[in-house]
């Protein structure tokens, strides 16, 4: 029999048991669409810190993903506060037996037709039913979010009894409110990336242990070659070290052959040295470095998050002292494509739109006219790229070695950077530092430019 969702999810609500770090960050993205939100934690402190934390950043997760705004409520009673929901999602610590205990209240709690969905990062979703009822087996799942709303990614597991239409419903729902879910083919301890992740972290744990290297060795390393923002030092500090041990202890069950000395000495040499989740935390790296590890970061993740290509968007100039007196210099559909290297160099192309084929297939045989014409309405230029950091704010540098305007050969054009987001995209805004000349006036140029996709086919279409 399939699972048919009689509620209608417009006019329902999405009920968050757990107001933490996942919690918090869960309701802010299914408020963003349209849909309520109650928040539920037993502490009301609790409560308030997490409504007032989405009251802030839920204006912005609106715009990003062009939804509306919605009620979100907090309660401390999850029987009142699953009453009318057609989702539930449970967003406690990874402490098995709670996890189980609470499945089974939302079970006896809950309408028959609602889902239950568990967050669980190390945990089958298959072995918190114990108390669940066989006939309420069907509409638990687990839902792993990540680092929400910046990384919109979502897996989604079977418990190994769910019904295949929840699954179904709930990628179209994820989908809707700007999320790109991944349906994981059967359970597993550990999602897709979590087990990725686990392997890595593992290594991270031996190579500490083994004495090899320092959390300042492995982090610079691995940001140079992965051209990361973060990396695996920070990440288990920012996910708590006891965190990190607990989900190794959880793998080793399933996996005896896997090493326990790395989490034992993290746990010697750490975990049991300092309170984690206080002033005195230290974790892998003490306050002082690590200050000095995020400042690193921050100048740094300018070139990382520029890697990769980008196409334009909109290329527009308005006027230094009315900016509602706005040209386009090549067309407003301009089209274009601006590419970084990790070894440190760019290249641009932007042209206008439309332009008409030479009247004969020889690129070196055009008319003065259709040459004239492509010269007017197409610009690329190449060279290395250098970011400036002797000021406030880093200022990125193109030196241009290559160019079809030959007044810019030699010279370094100095850009302003912009990153924002809507939705799962990414774009970035360039523009010079002061107005230039432009169709004779003096403007301030903006090209904006969506990151592209990783390019993997094996050909074109």
């Amino acid at each position: 029999m399939r699972y048919f969702l009689s509620a209608d999810t417009t006019s329902h609500h999405v009920a968050i048991i757990g107001s933490g770090t996942i919690g918090r960050r869960v309701g802010l993205v299914w408020a963003s669409k349209g849909g309520s939100v109650i928040i539920v934690d037993s502490k009301p402190e609790a409560v308030s810190v997490a409504l007032a934390w989405i009251k802030i950043e839920l204006p912005s997760q609106v715009k990003a993903v062009q939804g509306t705004e919605s009620q979100v409520t907090g309660v401390t009673d999850i029987e009142s506060a699953v009453k009318g929901a057609w989702m539930v999602v449970e967003c406690i610590p990874e402490i098995k037996e709670a996890k189980v205990e609470l499945l089974g209240q939302l079970d006896r709690f809950c309408d028959k037709d609602v889902i239950i969905a568990t967050v669980s990062s190390s945990f089958k979703s298959g072995d918190l039913l114990g108390g669940v009822s066989n006939e309420g087996r069907v509409r638990v799942l687990n839902t792993h979010y990540f680092q929400l709303p910046e990384v919109p990614a979502v897996e989604i597991m079977s418990s190994g009894y769910t019904d295949l239409a929840i699954i179904d419903i709930l990628v179209l729902k994820l989908k809707e409110i700007g999320l790109d879910p991944t349906v994981v083919q059967k359970q597993s301890t550990g999602f897709i990336y979590s087990r990725i992740w686990a392997a890595m972290k593992r290594e991270v744990m031996m190579v500490l242990a083994d004495e090899v290297g320092t959390p300042e060795d492995i982090d610079k390393l691995f940001q140079y070659f992965f051209s990361s923002q973060r990396a695996p030092c920070i990440i288990m500090d920012d996910t708590g070290l006891q965190t990190a041990c607990n989900i190794e202890d959880q793998y080793i069950k399933e996996r005896d052959y896997l090493p326990r000395y790395p989490i034992d000495y993290i746990r010697r040499n750490y975990v049991n040295k300092c309170n984690l989740r206080t002033a005195k935390n230290k974790g892998l790296y003490d306050r002082k470095k690590r200050s000095k590890a995020y400042s690193g970061e921050q100048k740094s993740s300018l070139r990382f998050q520029l890697i990769g290509a980008w196409e334009l968007v909109k290329y527009s100039a308005p006027k230094e002292q009315d900016h509602n007196n706005v040209v386009y210099p090549m067309g407003e559909d301009a089209q274009g494509i601006i590419m970084y290297t990790p070894d440190g160099y760019m290249s641009a192309q932007i042209q206008k739109s439309g332009q008409p084929k030479f009247q004969i297939d020889d690129l070196n045989a055009g008319t003065e006219e259709e040459l004239r014409a492509v010269g007017k309405h197409y610009v690329a230029y190449t060279g290395p790229f250098y970011i400036d950091e002797s000021g406030e704010m880093p200022i990125l540098q193109h030196h241009i070695t290559n160019c079809t305007f030959p007044n810019w050969l030699g010279k370094t054009q100095r850009r302003t950077v912009v990153f924002s987001e809507e939705g799962a995209e990414k774009y970035i805004t360039l523009g010079p530092e002061s107005p230039v000349m432009i169709l004779g006036e003096m403007r301030i140029p903006q090209l904006k430019w969506r990151r592209l996709k990783d390019n993997q086919a094996l050909g074109p279409d």
